[in-house]
């Protein structure tokens, strides 16, 4: 059995890949695992990743050790499934949709630093030691391509972020990473992080490039297309 593991962004949870499911849904060999880790307020040795990626390893610990896995990571959800390269076994492949992949040592703050090409600060709102969007204008940056239904909806959804998050540096092994099969999702219309950087993370790591004409958000602007090429791509055994 394949399991196939859904990892959400920054603000999101597992509702953002609502309408992606009934897509992958009853495909026969694959076993979907969506974890959520938008609930984790508190950090474990002071590192708010450590702890997501420890929330999403309880949630897949159940499956068969012998079962391979694919992991799929949207925005800071691609920092995750880099990280759990290091902590989970008979991991098949690794794919981005608009994912960090940070150099090693580096913060998703570094990240947006080096991404001169947008500024997603407007939409910004603090409290707390805290992060969130404001709703007003957050649709700009995340769901220019999504329809107003989608847009509402998860708008409505948005949880806040500690900000400490952002400004963890990053450790792992880029060559281990490079060794790993690879496929990034770049979102061609994305407003949240440029599609040029999308290719130069892309690029570092030599993954298969996809380009979808999509927002940052694919996974509500175009569910059943993203199914497809999800589908299309990983080895099921």
């Amino acid at each position: 059995m394949l399991n196939l593991v859904l990892i959400h962004g920054a603000w999101h949870g597992a509702w953002c890949w609502d309408k992606l499911v009934p897509y992958l849904n009853n495909i026969d060999k694959i076993n979907l695992i969506i974890p959520d880790y938008s609930q984790i307020t508190s950090s474990i040795n002071d590192s708010f990743i450590e702890a997501y990626v420890n929330g999403i390893l309880k949630t897949i610990q159940t499956q068969k050790k012998s079962d391979k896995f694919v992991l799929v990571g949207h925005s800071l959800g691609g920092i995750l499934i880099t990280k759990l390269l290091q902590q989970l076994l008979n991991i098949q492949q690794l794919i981005y949709i608009a994912g960090f992949i940070p150099e090693p040592g580096m913060s998703l703050s570094d990240c947006a630093q080096e991404d001169t090409a947008v500024d997603i600060s407007p939409c910004f709102k603090f409290s707390n030691n805290c992060i969130g969007l404001n709703p007003a204008n957050a649709a700009e940056y995340f769901y220019n391509t999504c329809n107003k239904p989608d847009i509402e909806y998860a708008l409505s959804k948005l949880t806040v972020q500690p900000i400490a998050a952002f400004n963890e540096k990053i450790v792992y092994d880029l060559d281990q990473l490079k060794r790993q099969k690879l496929i990034y999702l770049a979102c061609q219309h994305d407003r949240a992080v440029s599609f040029a950087y999308q290719k130069q993370m892309q690029e570092k790591v030599s993954a298969k490039l996809i380009t979808l004409g999509s927002c940052h958000s694919p996974f509500l602007s175009m569910p059943q297309s993203l199914a497809k090429i999800l589908v299309e791509n990983i080895a099921i055994c």
